[in-house]
């Protein structure tokens, strides 16, 4: 199972739709956590029915702030509702491996002494809990010093009770590959922009026995000030394997194409040999030289998102 969490800041917004209908079919999503869609009744359930998920959970936005949604397709695995809060839902997973642990999406409000009341609602969740548990969304804090750049200096009090929260209820960070920051400030005239960690997927010791593959990592932060954040249960998925090699017409027109060919081409052995004793080489020339293209499509968003 492939599983994305998104404060997508806006789900009204036009171009939303499309963003995550794209990140669903390029990464096989089954299961999606948005957070902030900011819309809630009639409205919210016209735009879900307008995503492609067959099966859904709400938590509705208060007025223009937060609010929650779980949507899945219920074909490839099955939710059933626990509780849910105005920071949380809360539910039991089973898929069709025949697992099943407990997933709490968390939507931790920016106001600290309404993030109190999620802090509570995790210490009875944990307290109550014999079951592998998950926790994945925005908890507004940050761990380290480390997750912040720019802007005044960390508070490493709040950092060290944030901490202590997470290792309260037996929760670990299961780690995220790719960008650093998952949140990026407004940018203000004479002030340096502002960035931090504050998406992660938890999870407790149980879990992470069951799941000891599992990864997650960004994707590109696109129509929103927010990273989403890919979940791989089995990473061996198509979302994490090994791509095959494909030769890209591109290379050719790289002054250091030709030169490379022929410093690395056996002249002495067969097409095949020479061909796979090519592949090795030449991902390491796409990457060192020519330049990741995969990379610099992101790069290029990246930089037209902050443009």
């Amino acid at each position: 199972m492939n599983g994305l969490v998104w404060n997508c800041r806006g789900a009204a917004k036009k171009p939303f739709k499309s963003t995550l209908r794209n990140f669903t079919k390029k990464y096989k999503v089954g299961l999606a956590a948005i957070l902030e869609p900011i819309i809630s009744g009639a409205i919210s359930l016209r735009r879900i029915n307008q995503l492609g998920f067959k099966s859904y959970l709400i938590e509705d936005a208060i007025g223009y702030m937060g609010g929650i949604w779980l949507l899945w397709n219920k074909d490839q695995f099955s939710i059933e509702l626990i509780e849910k809060s105005n920071q949380l839902i809360h539910v039991n997973y089973f898929d069709s491996n025949g697992m099943n642990f407990v997933l709490t999406v968390v939507y931790a409000s920016p106001r600290e002494e309404v993030r109190q009341d999620l802090w509570k609602d995790l210490r009875r969740i944990s307290s109550n809990l014999s079951k592998p548990w998950m926790v994945m969304g925005d908890f507004n804090e940050i761990m380290y010093a480390r997750e912040k750049k720019g802007g005044i200096p960390v508070n490493l009090s709040r950092c060290l009770n944030f901490v202590g929260v997470l290792d309260g209820y037996n929760l670990m960070d299961i780690g995220c590959a790719g960008s650093k920051f998952t949140w990026r400030g407004a940018k203000c005239l004479h002030l340096e922009r502002v960035f931090k960690r504050l998406d992660r997927v938890c999870a407790n010791a149980s879990w992470r026995t069951i799941f000891g593959e599992a990864k997650a990592r960004t994707l590109p932060r696109l129509n929103s000030d927010h990273n989403p954040i890919l979940l791989s249960l089995y990473p061996t998925e198509s979302n994490w394997r090994e791509r095959p090699f494909r030769f890209l017409a591109a290379w050719q027109d790289h002054v250091n194409f030709i030169p490379f060919l022929k410093s690395t081409w056996n002249i002495n052995s067969n097409i095949f040999a020479a061909l796979t004793n090519l592949v090795a080489p030449l991902k390491d020339w796409n990457i060192n030289v020519f330049g990741h293209i995969q990379t610099k499509k992101e790069d290029l968003i990246n930089k037209l998102q902050k443009a």
